[in-house]
């Protein structure tokens, strides 16, 4: 709905406004607000679950009084970490949850502006070549720059704490530096391919087609790297992290500080692309409509690309990939919220997080902690299909 006000327009969109009365605006926020408050107060209650009550019940034979054990275990060493002391490593698993929560927030916000910026159901971070420069870029380290690791010589927690002590900032993180590059790159080269094709405005169309072709490339040079490693390296490490890397891990996310790494890039792009959820409504009325109201859409996507291939570029960096959560969970966000980005981003934010901490309790379960990729590919492609069979062929195809 458009109001013109002197020389200024206002625009507002309420999910099903022709169906509400006039005195009705204010069901609006309230409605949203319940949705919201319901939606962390399951996070909260799945993270204490997943920190407290989960059980490796694959890899340790479990009875009741087993279970009870450590249940009571961990509820002790809670006590401590509340109170600032030794908590026998269950600081580990809060941080790594929070961590999981950072992760799937911000991946399923960049899914759900790429599908309603460039208006297409199937973008998501995977598939605009940030992920694929991020993968190129691991395997051109480990290539390039890999040397056999000293930990394995260490055998005490001490010994292993010394030669962390004794390492540089750069040293310890220089393959997520290299990842981080690389994922940048790759967003640039979509950029660059996108944009030139449409002749200096980014091409929606191009965009994908590029980013999946790109993906197609990378996998086949990821694919060939495996293979060298596996056939010519005399150690299997480097096969090791690159299936690492390919798999999605929160295995090298585990303490405050990695938690600060990576919760203060993303609360601040999330932040930003909250920000802009004005402008990102603006955008759904068209490339026409928009510009009419004074809105720079090659600019505005571009930034909107640039934040997103950031953010995923981050998560991409230290917890390697995780598929269909930037694809899937915008799709069941809009079930939910509708389609204001006003309640959408926080709605897909929250849905996002509750995801993949789901999906991080549940290999915790099954001792595939090093396989979350595996998870989120099945449990993704199984509810993109039920949302094509059960929703969409109820409505037109117009699906952002």
């Amino acid at each position: 709905m458009k109001k013109r006000d002197g020389n200024r327009i206002k625009i507002t969109l309420h999910e099903g406004a022709e169906n509400r009365r006039p005195g009705d605006a204010g069901l609006v926020f309230g409605d949203g607000a319940k949705k919201l408050i319901r939606l962390a107060c399951a996070l909260a209650v799945l993270a204490f679950a997943v920190v407290m009550l989960r059980y490796d019940f694959v890899n340790r034979p479990v009875t009741l009084a087993r279970y009870l054990s450590a249940a009571e275990v961990r509820f002790a060493a809670l006590g401590r970490f509340l109170s600032g002391r030794e908590s026998n490593g269950l600081n580990y698993s809060i941080y790594t949850v929070i961590i999981a929560a950072f992760v799937g927030a911000a991946l399923s916000v960049c899914g759900t502006v790429s599908q309603g910026v460039f208006r297409n159901p199937i973008a998501s971070p995977s598939m605009l070549g940030v992920q694929s420069g991020g993968m190129v870029a691991a395997a051109l380290y480990l290539i390039i720059r890999w040397e056999p690791s000293p930990a394995s010589e260490f055998f005490t927690f001490e010994e292993y704490s010394t030669l962390l002590d004794g390492m540089s900032f750069f040293d310890m993180y220089e393959r997520q530096i290299w990842m981080l590059v690389g994922c940048l790159a790759g967003a640039g080269v979509i950029i660059a391919i996108s944009t030139r094709a449409g002749r200096g405005k980014m091409s929606s169309l191009v965009l994908i087609i590029s980013g999946t072709l790109f993906s197609s490339f990378a996998n086949t040079f990821t694919s060939l790297a495996r293979f060298w490693f596996v056939y010519n390296d005399p150690t299997t490490e480097r096969a090791y992290a690159m299936m690492g890397v390919a798999m999605g891990s929160f295995a090298n996310t585990y303490t405050l500080r990695h938690l600060v790494m990576l919760g203060i890039p993303i609360l601040i792009g999330l932040g930003a692309l909250f920000a802009m959820s004005g402008r990102l409504n603006v955008i759904m009325f068209g490339e026409d409509e928009a510009r009419t109201l004074g809105l720079n859409v090659t600019r505005f996507r571009t930034v909107v690309f640039l934040i997103c291939a950031t953010l995923s570029a981050v998560v991409l960096s230290f917890c390697g990939q995780m598929g269909f959560v930037g694809l899937v969970v915008p799709h069941f966000a809009r079930q939910i919220s509708g389609s204001n980005f006003r309640l959408l981003l926080p709605v897909s934010a929250l849905l996002g997080a509750l995801t993949v901490v789901l999906v991080y309790g549940v290999a915790a379960c099954v001792g595939m902690t090093s396989s979350l990729n595996v998870i989120t590919s099945v449990m993704g492609g199984a509810m993109f299909m039920f949302i094509m069979l059960k929703y969409r062929r109820r409505r037109n195809a117009d699906w952002a």
